[in-house]
């Protein structure tokens, strides 16, 4: 759902979220001891790094853009965000 709103999106890499976010429209933070940090240290890049969010959104526009006529990605998206 963030991304069928132009949001970046930071995940962990379960099945449906490595099918839809890739490095230019957001952060996938692997599964590890320390997640939460990882999490964490993911977050505050893209709250820190503006034009690194800026460059996910203007990616997030064109994927959106061009499968206009498409559905199916943003089904997964909102099963992602509804979990």
């Amino acid at each position: 759902m963030a991304m069928a709103n132009g949001m970046p999106v930071v995940s962990t890499p379960y099945h449906f979220a490595l099918e839809v976010i890739q490095d230019t429209n957001g952060i996938i933070v692997p599964y590890k001891d320390h997640n939460s940090t990882l999490l964490a240290k993911a977050l505050s890049t893209l709250l820190e790094d503006d034009a690194l969010r800026k460059e996910m959104v203007r990616s997030i526009e064109n994927v959106i853009s061009s499968s206009a006529h498409s559905t199916g990605q943003w089904v997964i998206l909102f099963i992602i965000s509804s979990l």
